[in-house]
């Protein structure tokens, strides 16, 4: 299905809200009827309970635009760090939507390796690293990109030649150019 606007989500639980200070987060309820009535207390709303077009999850759904746009009202009244602190205490999963440059220099990417220092001679002093890799192998290290068409005398000789420059020709998985032993750039 295609993706649903902001302001018209499926859940409100499950949606992105700005602070008073301007920073975007998102909210990930899972439960709907545990985290609606926490959310009610969090926003110190509690009378929206009875409201009946929000009493029930179907019915929270069916006026999700409505209650999204009091949910930004309400939103709009503290800064995100204010709302982090009430949100954790009641046990609601909320984060931050960072920036590129916040995410790269956030603790969490440190921490779990995101982001490392660029190779020497790199444009820039911190690189991306792969999100994957082989259990038990070491993690490739950071090396800069090739200069514009290194790679391209060995492809253009191969097609040249009938061959594919990726296989080898052999439809066997033979070094292609440019690469070294691990297959990577």
């Amino acid at each position: 299905p295609p993706r649903r606007a902001r302001q018209a989500p499926f859940t409100v639980l499950v949606n992105i809200y700005r602070g008073a200070d301007g920073n975007w987060f998102m909210l990930t309820g899972v439960e709907p009827e545990r985290d609606w009535q926490r959310l009610l207390q969090v926003i110190e709303r509690p009378d929206l309970a009875a409201d009946p077009r929000f009493a029930t999850a179907e019915g929270r759904a069916a006026h999700a635009a409505a209650l999204t746009a009091l949910l930004d009202e309400v939103f709009a009244t503290r800064s995100w760090p204010d709302w982090s602190a009430r949100l954790q205490a009641a046990q609601l999963s909320a984060g931050p939507v960072l920036s590129t440059e916040q995410a790269a220099e956030s603790a969490q990417s440190a921490a779990c390796g995101a982001v490392a220092a660029a190779p020497p001679g790199s444009a820039v002093s911190r690189t991306v690293m792969p999100p994957l890799w082989v259990d038990g192998a070491a993690r490739p290290e950071p090396r800069p990109a090739p200069q514009l068409d290194a790679d391209g005398p060995a492809i253009r000789a191969a097609l040249a030649a009938g061959r594919s420059p990726w296989t080898g020709g052999q439809g066997s998985a033979a070094q292609g150019p440019g690469r070294d032993d691990d297959g990577g750039r």
